[in-house]
């Protein structure tokens, strides 16, 4: 595990799964490195935009595609796109 400086910070982008009958159930996964229970997300690449890391990583670790994420996307030109607001951000500190 890499070292961890004081208020050095990642940028990571995560979503939250959920089954939509009652009872909602959610989709967790057991962090190995943390030893935490956590919704499925990553570490935003330098090449991507937090929906693509998010699609990308729920990918990875589920196989689940929700890449109809991108269906939010508006494109204004070649060097350009609005992206959805996230439903929250939020930042921790070690």
């Amino acid at each position: 595990m890499n070292k961890v400086i004081k208020g050095e910070k990642h940028f990571t982008s995560s979503v939250w799964i959920l089954t939509k009958n009652n009872p909602k159930k959610m989709l967790l996964l057991h962090h190995k490195k943390l030893g935490k229970w956590l919704q499925p997300g990553g570490h935003i690449e330098q090449h991507e935009n937090p929906i693509e890391t998010a699609i990308r990583e729920v990918k990875e670790e589920t196989g689940i595609d929700i890449s109809f994420l991108t269906d939010d996307i508006q494109i204004i030109d070649e060097e350009g796109k609005f992206l959805p607001v996230p439903t929250f951000f939020m930042e921790e500190t070690f």
